[in-house]
C-alpha cells in the first residue's frame, strides 16, 4: 500500500504510487520520504517513549536530506514519524489531547477556517503557519488539554502507531495563519495564566536569543532597587529554571556580580543618571553652537554611530581595519581627513587572532604605517568564541580596558554582538539603544560592520542596504557602503549616506596587493555599480585560438568541416564563429589563420589552416 500526502482517505484503491525506488517499502517509510519531498523535516521517534531517536537540534534549522531520512528508516524500522515544527519550516501545531479539548478549542476558530488536521489516538493535531513577527516555542495547557508546538518542538505524523495517526484534512491544504484569538490565549497563559501579563512582546521574554539579556536586566532591577544580593540570586535562579531553554544556574552568580559592579560604577558617576538637560530655544539663538569634534571630516563626529555595509566577502572588514588604522595614527583615509590621531578599540568576532595579526601587518605595510605611527592608539580584541553578546558582553569589554579610554569603538560584525533575530525590529532596537548609551557614556563614536541581504546590492538604494530589520537604516548617523564594480573585479564603489553633513558623491576604490594590501582611491575608474542588469564582459576572441589550432592540427581543412568541429569544441554560436574567423583571418602580423579559395565553373571551395602569412 502506497502512502502520499494530500490524498484522503488513503486506501489500497486510491493511494497514488510513489517513485519506483520506494516501491515495496513499508507505508511509514514511504510517508517519511513523501514528507521530505514536500519540504517537511522528518525525524525518527521512539514508539514507546515519543522521544527522538537521533540528535535533532540541527534539524530545527535545516531539513534532513532524503538520504538521511532513508538512513533513519533503515536504522529504526519500527520508529514513528516525527515532523519538526517552528519558524524555519513555517509550521505551528496545536495539540488537542481529547475530543472535549478539541471541541472547546473550536470556539476560538472562525467558522469558515479550513486547515490540515490529524486524528491522533486521543485527540487532534491542527496545522497552522508559523505566526509572523513573534517567537513561540513549546507550551502546554493554554486551555484544558490544549498544547502548542513551535520552535524547538515536533509532532508525531501519520501513519504512526500502526495507523492510529491519520489525516482528516490533507497536508496539501494551505496552512492558515494562527488566529488572533489563539495568540491572545497563548499570551494570557504564558506566565502562570496571568491574563494581565499580555502585551505584544511577552512571548519573547526568557527565550533563546534574549534570555541572557532578560536575566541580566532583571538582576540590575533587583540590585538597583535595593534588593539583598542573596534574595536577588534566588529570584534569578527561578527565572533561569523557567527560561526556554533553561538558563545555566551556574551563570546566575555572574549576572548578580555584574549587576553589583554596575551599581558601584553608577555610584561613582561612571554611569550617568542626571536629570534631562532641556534647553530654551531663545537662549540657543543667542549663542554660537559648539564646534563638532569630527572623527572623519564632514562625515561623523565623536559620539555618532556609523555602519559599514557590504555583501559577503566584499572586503568590508579590511575596509574597516584600514579606516581604524588611519584614524589611530591621524592619517587621511581615502578621501576623508581624520583631523588628528584617536584612541581606537577594535573588537573582531569572526576570525582568529592569528588572521587579525596577519591582516594588520599587511595593511600597515601597504599604507606605510609603523609602530611609532600607531603608538598606543589602537587596541584590538579577538572576541571569537568568548561568548560576548548583548549589553553584558559589551560591559565586560569596557570594564576590562584598564585605563584605555577609546574615542572610537568598532564592532565587527554587528550580528555577533546582537542578541535575538536581526529581522526583528524589537531585538535590533535593544542593541542599537545600547550603542546610544555606550556613546553617551564614553563619548566615543560607534562603528559596526553589517552585511547586505541576498540579491544584487547594486540594485538597492543606499537607504535599503543592510540585512534584517530596516530599523538599522533609520538609526545610524553615517553609513558607508561597498558595492562590487560593474567591470573591474578588484574595484568597489564607495557610497555614503549622512545624517548631519551634506551628501557626498560616490567614488571607486581599488583593492591593491603587492607589499601588503589595502584600498586606494581610483579616480581613473568610474563609480559604476554592478547590478542584476550588468552584462558580463565578452570573452576575448583570442582565447579560442588554441581550440581552433587543436581542431586543425598541422593540416589544411575544408572551411565547412572546420566550422562544424570548431562549434562542437568551443560551443560558440554561428555568429560568434563568424566574428572569430573575421578576427583570426584579418591579416596583419602574425596572421593566426589563413584561408585559401578554389574557384572554377560550377566550383567553389574554401580551405583554412594555421599560418602567419597573408591570405593566399
Amino acid at each position: 500500500m502506497n502512502y502520499q500526502i494530500g490524498q484522503f482517505p488513503i486506501t489500497k484503491t486510491n493511494a497514488p504510487s510513489l517513485r519506483e525506488e520506494a516501491s515495496g517499502v513499508s507505508e511509514k517509510i514511504e510517508a517519511a520520504l513523501e514528507y521530505t519531498k514536500k519540504g517537511f523535516p522528518v525525524i525518527p521517534i521512539a514508539a514507546d517513549s515519543k522521544k527522538p531517536l537521533v540528535a535533532w537540534k540541527e534539524y530545527q534549522k535545516r531539513k534532513p536530506t532524503e538520504n538521511e531520512v532513508k538512513s533513519f528508516c533503515k536504522r529504526y524500522p519500527n520508529a514513528d514519524i516525527g515532523i519538526v515544527t517552528g519558524k524555519t519550516y513555517n509550521l505551528f501545531v496545536i495539540d488537542c489531547d481529547s475530543q472535549e479539548a478539541y471541541e472547546s478549542f473550536q470556539a476560538l476558530l472562525p467558522d469558515s477556517l479550513i486547515l490540515p488536521v490529524v486524528k491522533t489516538p486521543r485527540g487532534y493535531h491542527l496545522y497552522f503557519s508559523y505566526p509572523k513577527n513573534i517567537d513561540l516555542t513549546v507550551g502546554v495547557n493554554i486551555m484544558p488539554g490544549v498544547d502548542y508546538r513551535g520552535d524547538g518542538g515536533y509532532v508525531i505524523a501519520p501513519p504512526s502507531k500502526e495507523g492510529a495517526y491519520k489525516w482528516i484534512v490533507d497536508l496539501n491544504t494551505e496552512r492558515p495563519a494562527l488566529p488572533d484569538a489563539i495568540i491572545k490565549k497563548i499570551y494570557s497563559t504564558m506566565y502562570n495564566g496571568n491574563e494581565k501579563s499580555g502585551g505584544a512582546n511577552n512571548q519573547k521574554y526568557l527565550t533563546e536569543g534574549r534570555r541572557d539579556n532578560d536575566i541580566f536586566n532583571a538582576g540590575n532591577c533587583l540590585i538597583n532597587g535595593g534588593c539583598d544580593p542573596v534574595f536577588a540570586t534566588r529570584i534569578l535562579e527561578i527565572l533561569a529554571k523557567n527560561s526556554t531553554p533553561p538558563f545555566p544556574e551556574k551563570e546566575v552568580i555572574a549576572k548578580i556580580e555584574s549587576a553589583l559592579k554596575r551599581a558601584d560604577r553608577k555610584k561613582i558617576g561612571l554611569i550617568q543618571s542626571e536629570p534631562f538637560n532641556f534647553k530654551m530655544a531663545a537662549a540657543l539663538l543667542q549663542q554660537a553652537p559648539e564646534k563638532p569634534d569630527q572623527i572623519l571630516k564632514d562625515v561623523l563626529d565623536a559620539g555618532d554611530k556609523m555602519a559599514f555595509i557590504g555583501t559577503s566577502k566584499s572586503w568590508k572588514s579590511f575596509f574597516l581595519l584600514q579606516c581604524l588604522i588611519c584614524i589611530a595614527c591621524g592619517r587621511n583615509f581615502l578621501t576623508w581627513e581624520t583631523q588628528k590621531s584617536r584612541r581606537v578599540l577594535y573588537i573582531q568576532f569572526e576570525i582568529r587572532e592569528i588572521h587579525i595579526h596577519r591582516r594588520l601587518i599587511n595593511v600597515c605595510r601597504a599604507i606605510n604605517v609603523t609602530p611609532n605611527d600607531l603608538k598606543d592608539n589602537l587596541l584590538i580584541l579577538s572576541a571569537r568564541g568568548l561568548g560576548i553578546t548583548g549589553r553584558e558582553g559589551i560591559e565586560r569589554i569596557i570594564q576590562s580596558l584598564d585605563g584605555f579610554t577609546p574615542e572610537v569603538i568598532a564592532f565587527d560584525p554587528l550580528y555577533k554582538i546582537s542578541q535575538g533575530a536581526e529581522n526583528a525590529a524589537e531585538d535590533m532596537k535593544v542593541t542599537l539603544a545600547y550603542f546610544d548609551e555606550l556613546a553617551e557614556q564614553t563619548g566615543a563614536a560607534i562603528f559596526y560592520v553589517h552585511h547586505d541581504p541576498k540579491g544584487s546590492a547594486g540594485d538597492r538604494d543606499i537607504r535599503d542596504r543592510g540585512a534584517g530589520s530596516n530599523v538599522t537604516a533609520r538609526d545610524y548617523d553615517a553609513c558607508i557602503t561597498l558595492t562590487a564594480h560593474a567591470k573591474n573585479q578588484d574595484a568597489a564603489v564607495v557610497d555614503v549616506l549622512l545624517r548631519n553633513y551634506p551628501p557626498q558623491e560616490p567614488f571607486a576604490v581599488e583593492w591593491t596587493t603587492g607589499d601588503g594590501y589595502c584600498f586606494k582611491q581610483a579616480n581613473d575608474i568610474l563609480p559604476e555599480k554592478k547590478t542584476s542588469r550588468t552584462k558580463p564582459e565578452a570573452i576575448p576572441l583570442s582565447l579560442y585560438l588554441p581550440v581552433a589550432f587543436n581542431v586543425l592540427g598541422d593540416e589544411e581543412m575544408e572551411i565547412g568541416t572546420f566550422k562544424i568541429l570548431f562549434k562542437e569544441k568551443s560551443c560558440l554560436s554561428d555568429q560568434k564563429i563568424r566574428d572569430f574567423l573575421h578576427w583570426a583571418t584579418a591579416g596583419g602580423a602574425p596572421q593566426h589563420l589563413v584561408t585559401r579559395e578554389i574557384r572554377g565553373r560550377g566550383l567553389y571551395k574554401k580551405y583554412i589552416r594555421k599560418g602567419e602569412g597573408l591570405n593566399e
